[in-house]
């Protein structure tokens, strides 16, 4: 298992120190996610488009995104807008995002969110970012939804 400088700085502190092996394992974050192909856990707004499983998702962006689909799906439009400024500012900040590639999948998400609250032009804005960062061939699924 490996740690990020994050992680190690967390568990120096004075009060983690007194604590069991075990609640600190219990503390620990998940910095990435990979959904694996047939995941029962991938929800069916990244199926549409045929989201690929090679990527890795941060897992603070993914987090709100489900948020996000929760709302959305419950027609709770306050929570829900709530949920994509959160999003928004998770990316804004980079947290717990390791690499550049990362960011792009966290702005291919916020562009899915916006683009089913209809919010259609911040939609697009979002793809293009996720462009601009990672224009790999293999964001074939953000190229289609600009379209």
């Amino acid at each position: 298992m490996t740690l990020s400088d994050n992680h190690y700085q967390s568990l120096k502190l004075l009060s983690f120190n007194k604590k069991s092996v075990v609640y600190l394992l219990k503390i620990i974050f998940v910095d990435l996610i990979y959904l694996t192909e047939n995941s029962t856990l991938t929800p069916e707004e990244l199926l549409m488009e045929g989201w690929n499983n090679k990527y890795s998702i941060p897992s603070t962006a993914y987090a709100y995104f489900l948020s996000v689909l929760c709302h959305y799906h419950l027609n709770n439009v306050r929570h829900c807008q709530d949920s994509i400024q959160d999003l928004k500012l998770v990316i804004g900040e980079r947290y717990l995002m390791p690499d550049m590639r990362c960011t792009a999948t966290a702005y291919t998400l916020l562009g899915i969110a916006l683009q089913l609250f209809g919010d259609k032009e911040s939609a697009r804005q979002a793809f293009l970012q996720s462009l601009e960062i990672s224009p790999n061939a293999s964001y074939i699924s953000v190229a289609r939804r600009l379209l």
